[in-house]
């Protein structure tokens, strides 16, 4: 069955519709790709704007194309002929299942097929990331992701590298309930769940697909795989369940999460720790596995209130560290906790020399400058009028400004006629 291998991928038109606008199949036979098929599908149903941007299938580009019957006349033989193998696989056969059930063509009750993603777990477990793209790269093959032809070749790649580097594809196989829709699991014996597999469980049970996907259009470098898609008020309300377990800080304890929901869960647990230097050192061990601002903003300690002659020093620390996250929290810490003139003064030409490329900690400069526009005018509005900042920076502070809750109307035309 291994000697002949079918990679195949599918794309939908919806993130929860599951119909097929294309597909892509790969065929391996003895280490060697044989022969390819690619086909747009018209899937008869609604497309997600999301996934059009995504993927670039648009209605208008499948309007005239064959159905999923149609196609499926073309491929049976071929998905017949060998063993099934995908990335993700589970998802992908379940949109399979879902369209055959759909037009009520009978097929097979079980399908063996092996999943890519878990070869490379399997085989690469030192990788920090498994998704497709990501193996593709580090295997050296180029590949034009969320195109279904080009993903299932790099499916096949990853096969016949595995192969190749020793992995034998038989003990990977698993079987897909078509029926039910589903992989059948091994009957395995019940282990009992670690504290981070019981809370990977509930963050998934709160799984969001729209704060999942605004998220990646934010932070569109973040692997899709590490994110859950969790509101911040669960997360919080979260925070305060493992708090009153007295679970909290067993889960701070481990500083490498797999999610980014857990490096935020972590972030929020470590802001109400009520001991200052206790706080500080956790969020110091933390600094190195922040890889987003949005967990940065998280961190947002109660015990730093009050605490202005201790805080100076953190704060320095962090501005002058080599860690952008570190400078975030830091400026954050200052505009929650430094109001006066003096504090301005003490950190004005630091921040000023802090320009970067990073666009997010340049808007967080800006906000900075505004609040010491607006607290300390008079000290602050010659590096406004004598041009000190960066175009970009003035404007942006001046915006900010302009737009801040309680700053009179008069003040507001100021700010504004000074933009350049």
């Amino acid at each position: 069955m291994t000697d002949r291998i079918i990679a195949f991928d599918l794309e939908m038109p919806g993130q929860k519709d599951l119909r097929v606008s294309a597909i892509g199949i790969t065929v391996v036979e003895n280490g060697e790709i044989v022969d390819n098929y690619y086909h747009l599908v018209n899937p008869e149903t609604e497309f997600d704007p999301f996934v059009i941007d995504l993927v670039g299938i648009t209605p208008e580009m499948v309007e005239n194309e064959p159905t999923f019957p149609e196609i499926w006349r073309e491929i049976e033989d071929t998905m017949s002929s060998g063993l099934l193998v995908a990335h993700g696989a589970a998802g992908d056969l379940k949109t399979l299942c879902a369209c055959l059930n759909y037009y009520g063509i009978r097929w097979k009750d079980k399908i063996e097929y092996a999943c890519t993603c878990d070869m490379g777990i399997a085989f690469y477990p030192h990788l920090e990331h498994y998704s497709l793209d990501f193996l593709c790269e580090h295997i050296g093959v180029n590949l034009d992701h969320h195109n279904a032809l080009s993903d299932s070749e790099g499916c096949a790649r990853l096969v016949i590298d595995f192969m190749k580097n020793g992995l034998e594809i038989g003990t990977q196989v698993a079987q897909f309930n078509a029926l039910k829709g589903q992989k059948v699991r091994k009957n395995k014996p019940k282990q009992k769940k670690t504290l981070t597999e019981k809370i990977q469980s509930v963050l998934f049970n709160m799984q969001n697909d729209k704060t999942k996907y605004a998220f990646l259009r934010k932070y569109p470098h973040m692997d899709e795989d590490k994110v859950i898609g969790v509101k911040e008020a669960h997360l919080r309300n979260y925070a305060n369940n493992l708090m009153k377990q007295n679970k909290a800080n067993d889960f701070i304890k481990k500083l490498q999460h797999k999610y980014h929901e857990e490096n935020n869960l972590h972030a929020i647990i470590i802001s109400r720790k009520n001991r200052f230097a206790n706080c500080v050192k956790l969020i110091d061990d933390f600094l190195p596995y922040i890889d987003n601002y949005e967990t940065a903003e998280y961190i947002e300690p109660k015990i730093f209130a009050g605490r202005q002659p201790e805080l100076i020093g953190v704060v320095n620390r962090w501005l002058k560290g080599e860690n952008s996250f570190g400078k975030v929290i830091a400026i954050n810490t200052i505009i929650r906790n430094f109001n006066h003139e003096s504090y301005y003064r003490n950190w004005m030409d630091v921040i000023l020399e802090l320009k970067t490329d990073d666009i997010y900690l340049n808007k967080k400069r800006a906000q900075f400058f505004s609040c010491a526009l607006i607290n300390a005018e008079d000290y602050f509005l010659p590096y406004i009028t004598s041009g000190q900042l960066d175009k970009w920076t003035h404007n942006m502070t001046l915006q900010l400004s302009a737009n801040s809750k309680g700053v009179k109307s008069e003040k507001k035309e100021m700010y504004i006629s000074l933009r350049r």
